[in-house]
């Protein structure tokens, strides 16, 4: 099928949107019409023509291959849309011309196809300045799916946010793992680091939320393999649990101005005044399961295939709050997990009862950090620490 489906469109709208150009006139359209033995003058506007008469015109089945295509290349569990551009045709000129065009448009009730002939607003309206076109070709350097105001973190984002590798400048050491020395390495290579600038400006000016059972998540791995600094800059950044859902949703501007300002003491890349901080907990009303998944799937807020997913145990506790949360919200999840969006679309596809159901949205942030933890000290017997030595800073730079 996908094999059959080949055919070459531009890609706009980040995936969403293919047009299709196609310079075919009147007369050629005219003859091949002829030859598949279309009945001129037989029919009328809005008629359903049977698909024998035009199934066989090359250029129908050029329009089909880019249909069939689309159905096989979803973007973002959508089918894309297509925009057939005939700027040699002209709605209005031939009434068996229209009649054929008005088959196309019915092609396939699943996918979305306009055609804009010569005289549509799509050709005839002005055409926008250089800087416009420009801007818009370029546009954000990003094929994921654009950020909404609300940004729901998983627990991969947090460990990112807080981790030392992100926050101060280390020095890469031979018995530490290979991740973790590539990561310092690459942090090294830019005097303000890598992961804060790439980071920051996803979350200046958003509201940061994440889920009681993402936030818990992440409060255990700080206290079983967080070093001393990264415990403190995670309580700092994400409530501890013991707080009140008052408290955490309108903190005194004292108490927030003291812990941001702690936080960024104990950071050499500070965060900027437009992220929010700290991010905001939400109350923890019930567990996120498969019984709370049922009824929202009842009651209309999320579509039925998540319940397939979360009948199956495809997302753990952390991860399942966190991304239904996301999905119900209509809200981006951000994460640095590589594997989970592909995971999520491919479940979606699995699992899914109609054309219309898509998955939640997800940004997959392509920098990642992990925890210091027990790379920040060598293993015992290590031959080449000493006490005392530089060595013993565990790693950190000056």
């Amino acid at each position: 099928m996908r094999e059959q489906a080949k055919t070459e469109v531009a890609v706009v709208e980040r995936g969403a949107c293919w047009v299709d150009v196609r310079w075919i006139n009147a007369e050629r359209l005219a003859r091949q019409m002829t030859d598949a033995g279309w009945s001129w003058g037989e029919y009328a506007a809005g008629d359903a023509v049977d698909a024998d008469e035009w199934d066989d015109i090359p250029f129908v089945k050029q329009v089909k291959r880019v249909v069939a295509a689309a159905r096989c290349n979803r973007h973002e569990y959508q089918i894309p849309r297509i925009r057939l551009v005939l700027p040699n045709l002209a709605r209005g000129a031939q009434l068996d011309m229209d009649v054929l065009l008005e088959q196309l448009s019915r092609l396939d009730p699943g996918v979305d196809l306009a055609i804009e002939d010569s005289t549509s607003e799509f050709l005839t309206r002005p055409a926008g300045s250089l800087d416009d076109a420009v801007r818009r070709l370029v546009g954000s350097g990003s094929l994921q799916v654009p950020l909404t105001d609300t940004l729901n973190l998983e627990h991969t984002v947090l460990v990112d946010l807080i981790s030392d590798l992100t926050h101060i400048r280390l020095v890469p050491y031979a018995w530490q793992s290979r991740t973790t020395r590539a990561q310092i390495e690459e942090e090294n290579t830019h005097p303000d680091g890598v992961m804060a600038p790439f980071l920051y400006p996803l979350l200046q000016g958003r509201r940061l939320v994440c889920t009681h059972e993402a936030a818990k998540h992440f409060h255990e791995m700080l206290t079983t393999v967080g070093t001393q600094t990264e415990r403190e800059r995670g309580h700092l950044l994400v409530p501890s649990l013991h707080y009140t859902a008052a408290a955490q949703s309108a903190p005194s501007s004292v108490t927030t101005t003291t812990a941001r300002a702690r936080f960024n003491a104990l950071s050499e890349r500070p965060l900027p005044a437009d992220v929010q901080f700290p991010v905001e907990v939400l109350p923890a009303n019930e567990p996120w399961n498969e019984d709370r998944v049922r009824r929202f799937v009842e009651d209309g807020t999320l579509p039925r295939v998540a319940l397939d997913i979360a009948r199956r145990g495809r997302l753990k506790s952390s991860k399942l709050s966190t991304y239904m949360h996301g999905w119900r919200e209509g809200v981006v999840t951000l994460t640095s997990n590589k594997e989970i969006r592909a995971h999520l679309r491919t479940w979606v596809e699995a699992g899914r009862t109609n054309d219309a159901e898509c998955g939640p949205m997800v940004y997959c942030v392509e920098v990642t950090r992990n925890l210091l933890a027990k790379n920040a000290v060598p293993p015992p017997g290590w031959m080449y620490w000493s006490e005392g030595s530089e060595d013993s800073r565990g790693g950190q730079g000056e």
